[in-house]
């Protein structure tokens, strides 16, 4: 079984879930073991909502860090998308300074 830091150990599950930012709804939903990472499944879901929605004119993605691999890079670009993909320490980074904005705003 795979260690993950910072997860329990035992039997667990992951839902990889994909959200319309600009709708602000959840597009899709998959279920894998928790020894499946992230971004192995990533490409194939993503594939799977552009076929299902007709999404034909899909120019970006926005992912987390966890998507930062090789893999997933080289088949946005195959797909001819634009990947916005965070940075692990400057995204932590930017959480912080983006929660004081917000805080400072309101």
């Amino acid at each position: 079984m795979k260690n993950r830091i910072g997860k329990p150990e035992g039997f667990h599950f992951l839902e990889h879930r994909t959200v319309d930012h600009k709708f602000g709804i959840i597009t899709d939903a998959y279920i894998t073991p928790g020894n499946v990472n992230e971004p192995v499944v990533y490409i194939e879901r993503l594939q799977r909502q552009i076929n299902t929605f007709g999404l034909t004119d899909l120019e970006a993605v926005a992912l987390d860090s966890g998507y930062l691999t090789p893999y997933v890079c080289k088949k946005t670009i195959e797909m001819n998308l634009f990947a916005a993909i965070a940075d692990r320490i400057r995204s932590a980074i930017a959480a912080k300074r983006f929660i004081s904005i917000v805080f400072l705003q309101t």
